[in-house]
C-alpha cells in the first residue's frame, strides 16, 4: 500500500492536526501508512502519537515580520511564511525536499503548508491540499481580498500578489524551479479538498469547488465535568482575552454552570474566577460538551464554530485575527451566532447573554441550521478527504 505524508506548516491550534487525523484514520483503515510532519509537536502526543502515528517536525519559518506589508490577499499569509526572503525561502524549500527524500512518500498532503506545496511542485512530488476556506482561497487571478467586503482592499489585490511573487520567483531561480505565473498557480494541478460546511466557507464563492463537510475531532479529549448550575455555558477562549473574566463573572452571577477551556491560567487566576466554574487546561471532548451545553462562547475557530452550529447551540464569537473574523462573519450571516468585532469595546454583556439564552428567533435559526445538516458527520468528511487523496494518488 501507499505511504502518505501529512504536512502542516502555518497556523496554530488543534484544527490542523484534527483535520489531518480525520483523513489519516480512514487511510490507515484502508491499509495505507501515514506519517505526520507537524509545525507544533506540543500536542502531537495526545492526538497523533496516541493513535499510533509517527510525528516529525516540519520545516518552518521562525523570524517574525517587524513591519508587515499591507497585503490584502492570501499573499499576506505567504509573506508571514518567509516568502519575502528569497534566500530564506530557498532554504525552506531545500529542507522540505530533504524531508520528502527521508520519508519517501507516495504523495504529500499539504494542510496549510504552502511551502510544502511549492517544494513538491519543484521536485515533481505527487501532492494534494486539504484545508478550510481560508487556507484554500478561491483560485481567482489575482487572488481575492481576504476582506472581500471592503472595496479598498479589493483594489489592492493585484499589487499584493505581485509584491510576493517577485521574491518567490527569485528563490525559484536559485533552486532551478520554474517560476510561478501567479499565486493561483501554486495550486495548479493540485487536487484541493475543502473541509468545511458550505455556509461556513471563509469566502462566499468558490466556484465549482465542493465543500466536503464539517471538520473537527469530537471524540478525543477529557470528558466534560460540569459544575452545578441552572444553565450550562461552555467557554473556549484564550486566558489573556480581555472579555474572558467579565463573561465568566456575568454567567456566574446568573447561577450558570461554566465549563472553561483555557490554557495559560495560573492557580490564582482559577481561584479568582470563583465557584460555579470548572477550568480545563486540556482539550475537552467536544461531542460530549455539545450534548449538554446551552450556549458556547469562542474565538471563531473553524472546528469549534462548526461543532456548535451542528449541535444547534447559539454561540458568541470573539475573533482574535482575520481568519477567525472572516469565519465569524459568515457564521453570523448564516444565523448561527453573535459576533463581537475584533478590537471593539465589550458590548453590554447582560443583554448579549439574554439573547444567547432567550432569543427565540436566534435559537430557532440555530436549530434550523442543525436540522439542515442533520446527516453531516466528521467521519463522513474524513472518508471524503481520504477518497480525494487516493484519487490524487491514482492520477
Amino acid at each position: 500500500m501507499s505511504r502518505i505524508l501529512m504536512s502542516w506548516e502555518l497556523g496554530t491550534g488543534m484544527g490542523h492536526i484534527d483535520r489531518m487525523l480525520l483523513a489519516a484514520r480512514e487511510l490507515r483503515a484502508g491499509g495505507h501508512e501515514v506519517v505526520f510532519a507537524l509545525k507544533d509537536l506540543v500536542r502531537a502526543w495526545e492526538r497523533v502519537v496516541a493513535e499510533g502515528f509517527e510525528a516529525l517536525q516540519s520545516p518552518v519559518w521562525l523570524p517574525r515580520m517587524a513591519q508587515a506589508p499591507r497585503l490584502s490577499t492570501y499573499a499576506y499569509v505567504l509573506a508571514s511564511a518567509g516568502w519575502l526572503d528569497p534566500h530564506g525561502l530557498a532554504g525552506l524549500m531545500h529542507a522540505w525536499r530533504a524531508l520528502f527524500r527521508a520519508v519517501a512518500p507516495d504523495i504529500v498532503i499539504a494542510d496549510h503548508a504552502p511551502t510544502a506545496l511549492l517544494s513538491a511542485r519543484w521536485c515533481g512530488q505527487p501532492r494534494a491540499a486539504i484545508g478550510n476556506g481560508f487556507e484554500l482561497p478561491p483560485l481567482q487571478r489575482p487572488l481575492p481580498a481576504m476582506r472581500y467586503w471592503d472595496a479598498d482592499e479589493c483594489a489592492r489585490a493585484a499589487h499584493s500578489d505581485e509584491f510576493v511573487l517577485r521574491p518567490v520567483r527569485e528563490a525559484q531561480r536559485m533552486t532551478g524551479d520554474t517560476p510561478l505565473r501567479d499565486l493561483a498557480a501554486l495550486f495548479a494541478d493540485t487536487p484541493r479538498l475543502l473541509a468545511c460546511l458550505p455556509e461556513l466557507t471563509h469566502y462566499p464563492d468558490y466556484g465549482d469547488l465542493e465543500p466536503l463537510g464539517p471538520c473537527y475531532v469530537g471524540d478525543r479529549g477529557v470528558p466534560p465535568q460540569w459544575p452545578d448550575g441552572q444553565r450550562r455555558a461552555f467557554i473556549y477562549m484564550n486566558a489573556e482575552h480581555a472579555a474572558l473574566r467579565p463573561l465568566v463573572a456575568a454567567l456566574t452571577r446568573r447561577g450558570c454552570a461554566v465549563l472553561l477551556h483555557a490554557r495559560g491560567l495560573t492557580q490564582a487566576d482559577v481561584q479568582a474566577l470563583g465557584t460555579g466554574v470548572r477550568v480545563e487546561t486540556r482539550p475537552v471532548r467536544i461531542d460530549d460538551v455539545m450534548r449538554d451545553a446551552d450556549i458556547v462562547i469562542n474565538h471563531g475557530s473553524a472546528g469549534t464554530v462548526a461543532a456548535v452550529a451542528l449541535a444547534g447551540r447559539p454561540q458568541w464569537m470573539f475573533p482574535n485575527h482575520l481568519e477567525q473574523y472572516m469565519l465569524a462573519r459568515r457564521a453570523r450571516d448564516a444565523g448561527v451566532g453573535l459576533l463581537s468585532e475584533p478590537g471593539s469595546p465589550l458590548p453590554d454583556v447582560e443583554r448579549m447573554l439574554d439573547r444567547l439564552f432567550d432569543d427565540a428567533d436566534l435559537r430557532e435559526s440555530c436549530e434550523r441550521f442543525a436540522r439542515r445538516h442533520a446527516g453531516a458527520s466528521t467521519r463522513q468528511t474524513g472518508c471524503r478527504m481520504a477518497d480525494g487523496i487516493l484519487r490524487a494518488l491514482a492520477r
